[in-house]
Order: structure tokens, then sequence, then C-alpha cells
């Protein structure tokens, strides 16, 4: 049988895209580490924050715990101003989404468009 943590930690790779968040009870608070439309990239234990143009916000990693109540992810930032430090549990980033609101994974990357030919 597959742990709890290792299951829900296959659940979290690739990449999704933030549609809303909350910080200590305030819905949808002033995001200082992201961007509208940034997207979550996760791989095993490493995630990686970009704006829509490819530049990156923010990366690190996590240590994932499903036999917490409510499930929780600890951020270990790689870069900016929380390098290096252990961030408090984020909770509501891995509670599962009722059945009517799936979790919504960012839609491919689209390449750039080739410049008009001269």
């Amino acid at each position: 049988m597959t742990h709890p943590t290792q299951a829900d930690l296959a659940a979290l790779q690739g990449t999704w895209q933030q549609t809303a968040m909350e910080e200590d009870g305030i819905p949808n608070p002033p995001d200082t580490h992201g961007a509208p439309g940034a997207r979550l990239a996760v791989t095993a234990t490493t995630f990686t924050v970009t704006a829509p143009d490819g530049h990156v916000l923010l990366e690190g990693t996590f240590e994932l715990d499903a036999t917490t109540t409510p499930k929780s992810i600890t951020w270990i930032d790689s870069t900016g101003p929380d390098a290096g430090k252990r961030l408090p549990p984020a909770t509501s980033s891995i509670t599962p989404p009722s059945p009517s609101s799936p979790p919504t994974k960012a839609p491919p990357a689209q390449p750039p468009s080739a410049p008009p030919a001269a």
C-alpha cells in the first residue's frame, strides 16, 4: 500500500496556475511573491513559480505531510528574502478540492511565435 504522503506527492507533480488563495484567514490577500497568471511547477519535492513571461519569481523545496489533518506543506525557499527559512505549513494549498471545483492545472505553455519573414 502506498503511504498517503507519497500518493499526494505524486498528485502534485506538474504545472499549476493559482486561481485563489487564503492567508491567515483572509481570502485572496495581496500576493507579494506572485503575479497575475503566475504558474507553479512541481517536480519531485522542488518548486518554481514563474511569471507568464517566464521570469522566475520564487523557487525552493518543500516537505509534504499528508498524515496531518488538514494535510500540510512546509515550504523552504531558495531565493528571495526567505531563502533558507522553513516557512509555516500551508494547509489550504493541498486540501482536496470538492468534485464540483477540481484543481486547475495550467494549460501547456505556448512556444513564442516566430517573427514574420522579411
